[in-house]
């Protein structure tokens, strides 16, 4: 095995590192997110809270997250797209 060859594994070794740990944190939060937010719902349904205050707090909840998401998607769509355009 080459240098350039072992240089090569070891960037690709990382870059699946990465790639692991960023899927992760992504499931984390959106674990994080609707936990927090169904423990919520539980209290606001404890209290006597109607459907439309519940169905509220699950929207200001989940809407921004998979936008957010979503975007993060997108972003890096075009940044994979601009750096295979600059190398050809």
């Amino acid at each position: 095995m080459t240098r350039e060859d072992r240089d090569a594994k070891l960037n690709n070794d990382g870059r699946r590192v990465l790639l692991y740990l960023s899927l992760a944190g992504v499931a984390g939060l959106v674990l994080w997110t609707v936990v927090k937010t169904e423990l919520r719902v539980r209290e606001l349904v404890a209290q006597g809270f109607t459907d439309v205050a519940i169905d509220s707090v699950r929207n200001h909840a989940y809407f921004p997250m998979f936008g957010s998401l979503l975007g993060a998607a997108v972003v890096i769509g075009i940044g994979v797209g601009i750096r295979k355009a600059m190398r050809k």
